[in-house]
């Protein structure tokens, strides 16, 4: 399996942080409003994943861009943030209906954002 990735993006050790980003189906920003569920998970491959919280809306690339045109905020915690090393991530976004959830990923197929975690200058904390 040949993994790609959209966009690298690096924290360190224990940092808080956001990141925006607009999810897209054929170049067309995905209305996130009609959505209940919006999640993003990030993975090392091993014993550590997390779910990141996510709100609607964005500021991507210097322009406001709202959740009916595709635009998310995701929050990276100090607990996403803790272990150093590789991580695979994606959106899932979905309705539960009859108590039961139906979801996507973005970005589909073998993509995915890598979001890095570099030890700190004072190291773990």
């Amino acid at each position: 399996m040949t993994k790609n990735y959209v966009q690298t993006l690096v924290y360190k050790q224990h940092e808080t942080d956001t990141f925006a980003a607009v999810l897209k189906n054929n170049g067309v920003g995905v209305d996130l409003t009609q959505y209940t569920i919006r999640r993003f998970h990030m993975n090392d491959g091993g014993e550590h994943a997390y779910t990141l919280t996510c709100t609607l809306n964005c500021t991507y690339q210097g322009n406001s861009v709202s959740g009916a045109q595709g635009g998310i905020t995701v929050t990276v915690d100090r607990t996403s943030s803790s272990v150093t090393g590789d991580f695979d991530g994606e959106f899932e976004i979905g309705v539960t209906e009859n108590n039961v959830e139906k979801t996507d990923r973005f970005p589909s197929g073998e993509n995915y954002y890598k979001i890095r975690i570099i030890e700190s200058v004072q190291g773990a904390t």
